[in-house]
């Protein structure tokens, strides 16, 4: 039996803060013991908030599985740009990386957007 829990809209849960720069959906499935996630729709620019990247960020630190999500850092840290960072930790050129069962989608961390109070990301090159 497939159940399926709600939608979870990176909109609602604060992921994506403004819909004209985009939007990323994605949905946990379970099956029995079988869990995952599955990736319903992703723009390639969208907006993060500081608190889904830091918390995305305590979970793997702790080593609590996050179902498919994961945030990278870059090979060669770079400092943020200008004054894109106010606060810390920066998350420029970071990688989240959200493994669905049959689409994965990863973001580049860019710069934070002081307007919106959120972090750029988009699809790398």
């Amino acid at each position: 039996m497939n159940r399926d829990y709600p939608a979870l809209s990176l909109t609602r849960n604060r992921l994506v803060a403004e819909p004209a720069q985009g939007e990323c959906h994605i949905r946990r499935q379970s099956d029995g013991d079988d869990q995952w996630l599955e990736v319903i729709h992703a723009d390639p620019h969208i907006l993060i908030s500081d608190e889904v990247l830091n918390t995305i960020a305590v979970y793997q630190e702790c080593g609590v599985s996050q179902l498919g999500v994961q945030l990278s850092p870059p090979p060669n840290r770079p400092p943020c740009e200008g004054d894109a960072c106010p606060h810390v930790p920066c998350w420029t050129q970071w990688i989240l990386h959200i493994a669905g069962r049959s689409r994965t989608v990863i973001y580049r961390i860019g710069r934070w957007n002081t307007d919106l109070q959120a972090w750029e990301a988009a699809w790398p090159d």
